[in-house]
């Protein structure tokens, strides 16, 4: 797979995924987790890194979000999301690199916690923790529900890098489902 990758659908619904981000790290004022049986059973898992950039055009609104961690395989059969919340996100810097718009400020409001844990609650990781530890947002355009598609996004990345799928067919399909 060669990253960057960017895909663009009809110039409303772009994705962007990269290895890394470091202007997207944050360091976190609280860890939130959650825990979900994974679906996932003797899958070679490995160790993976990614991180995602959705942006859409819509009815005059262009939600965009950027999210990226870490998965790790572990035993057992549960797969735990631990998200980390930023402190005084909205005060950080607008220096978050971007490869879709303009830059974003790096961190993670407490209010797209619970959308990001949603999303990563994605049965079809195989067992183990991912942990989120890049995000990018922007005070008019991010949104829980940018957030969540994210999250999703990364979780069906995460997957294809573990099992050396296209990770472009991967992310033109989950683009083209976004309404």
């Amino acid at each position: 797979m060669a990253l960057p990758l960017i895909v663009e659908l009809d110039a409303t619904r772009k994705a962007a995924v990269i290895d890394d981000e470091q202007s997207a790290f944050y360091s976190s004022a609280a860890w939130h987790t959650r825990s979900v049986t994974s679906q996932t059973s003797g899958v070679e898992a490995a160790a993976v890194r990614a991180v995602v950039e959705t942006f859409s055009f819509a009815s005059g609104q262009t939600p965009r979000a950027l999210l990226g961690g870490r998965f790790r395989p572990g035993p057992g059969g549960q797969l735990t999301a631990e998200v980390g919340s930023s402190r005084d996100p909205w005060s950080a810097p607008k220096n978050c690199a971007s490869r879709l718009w303009l830059p974003f400020r790096a961190g993670l409001p407490e209010e797209y916690v619970g959308a990001v844990l949603d999303g990563l609650a994605d049965p079809a990781l195989p067992p183990g923790t991912v942990t989120i530890d890049r995000a990018g947002h922007d005070e008019v355009n991010s949104s829980a529900q940018a957030f969540r598609t994210a999250a999703r996004l990364l979780a069906e990345v995460l997957v294809a890098m573990m099992g050396r799928r296209d990770v472009d067919d991967v992310v033109r399909t989950s683009v083209g489902g976004w309404v």
